[in-house]
């Protein structure tokens, strides 16, 4: 049995112990077709002719006596039992001296992926997905939380997937509604699988844009009005100095309801001070 992750080498004993070389010829196959991956002819200790397909070689070691089954980037398709046979071809009739058995199992690593697969306006729902593409075998262990909580209160739709390659695929689409997310929630995708040390966990953080839009435009629209009233504002990366500021009721209003919309929605510390121009 020998088991191996895709895209690796595999090196596998076909046979041992051939000591003599002469009129030796060794073909592989998959047990499951009689058509031959690999042949070779030994004479002489060395290969003296080769016929091999795609990826598959057969490798003669002169010091050990054996050959082994060497084949290069395998993939999922790649497993299954293979058959070595040992004939000896001088003097005719051909003799079957010897036949091993080699079971191949090739696994792959799930690719994860969690995205917003569809988002309705912000007092309905939102649709997560989250995607494990191309693994070996079949079984997968997937869950979703909220803020690292087992999120269990939603409609899940989960779908299995057989691909060309012979691989997996693996999509759960989770329906939210509005009363189980707030600003900032997030939400996590556990996918565990035979191929994994520890499970992969994938992180979505929902936010409410309408809220920020909102922000935005009292932001915009008070300070037009500040401009419009032609109160002097410098320093707006850090805080904001104003100078000669006059007296009118509505630009000292105007005024704050910008430092309070700005000191709510940001980190930044706003400084103010008032005094004569330079």
């Amino acid at each position: 049995m020998v088991s191996v992750l895709q895209d690796k080498t595999v090196r596998a004993i076909c046979v041992q112990n051939v000591e003599e070389t002469e009129g030796l010829a060794i073909a592989l196959s998959r047990h499951s077709s009689s058509a031959e991956l690999c042949n070779i002819q030994l004479g002489n200790f060395t290969i003296w002719r080769r016929n091999c397909t795609n990826h598959i070689n057969l490798d003669y070691n002169k010091p050990t006596t054996g050959v082994c089954v060497v084949m290069e980037r395998v993939s999922v398709k790649d497993s299954g039992v293979y058959s070595c046979t040992l004939d000896k071809t001088i003097p005719p009739p051909v003799r079957t001296l010897s036949q091993s058995h080699i079971c191949l199992t090739v696994s792959a690593l799930p690719v994860v992926e969690v995205s917003l697969a569809s988002s309705s306006p912000v007092d309905k729902e939102t649709t997560l997905t989250c995607s494990a593409w191309d693994f070996y075998p079949g079984d997968i262990q997937l869950s979703w939380s909220k803020d690292s909580h087992l999120f269990t209160n939603s409609t899940r739709n989960d779908s299995l997937f057989h691909n060309s390659n012979g691989s997996y695929s693996y999509r759960s689409n989770l329906v939210v509604s509005k009363d189980d997310w707030n600003e900032f929630a997030q939400f996590s995708c556990q996918v565990n699988h035979s191929t994994l040390k520890m499970p992969v966990v994938k992180n979505l953080t929902l936010t409410q844009s309408g809220k920020g839009k909102c922000v935005l435009c009292i932001m915009t629209f008070l300070g037009g009005t500040i401009y419009s009233l032609r109160s002097p504002v410098s320093n707006r990366k850090y805080g904001c100095k104003i100078k000669n500021m006059t007296e009118n009721k509505w630009n000292i209003l105007i005024f704050w309801l910008q430092y309070l919309v700005l000191k709510t929605h940001t980190d930044h510390h706003w400084v103010f001070s008032c005094g004569n121009p330079d």
